[in-house]
């Protein structure tokens, strides 16, 4: 399920922002923040877990990677307000899809 102000597919894969397709008459999706705004802390959590849950199970990080990943994005100095500075992904969901890497150079998980 994909929605016009969502950065991401239940799918597991985090949207770049590029327009669909590569064609380039497709609308821009808007940023991640949008997938936020005018919501508070206790909805965005339902929302981002929404997005978590609909990770097919083949494709989601174990439970204890999880952790293990997110303890790791906690002291982060890139870390801020459950999103990451240098990629712009809110942590919860980029830790949750096994395929996901860290953005940082060198890579932190």
């Amino acid at each position: 399920m994909k929605t016009p102000h969502s950065d991401f597919s239940p799918a597991g894969d985090i949207n770049d922002g590029s327009p669909a397709g590569g064609n380039s008459s497709a609308p821009r999706i808007p940023c991640r923040k949008c997938l936020i705004e005018g919501l508070n802390e206790a909805e965005v959590m339902a929302k981002l877990q929404e997005f978590i849950d609909a990770i097919e199970p083949s494709r989601r990080t174990p439970d204890d990677v999880y952790r293990d990943r997110l303890s790791v994005c906690e002291t982060c100095p890139q870390l801020s307000g459950g999103m990451c500075r240098l990629c712009g992904c809110f942590v919860l969901y980029r830790a949750a899809t096994a395929r996901n890497s860290c953005p940082d150079l060198p890579k932190r998980w």
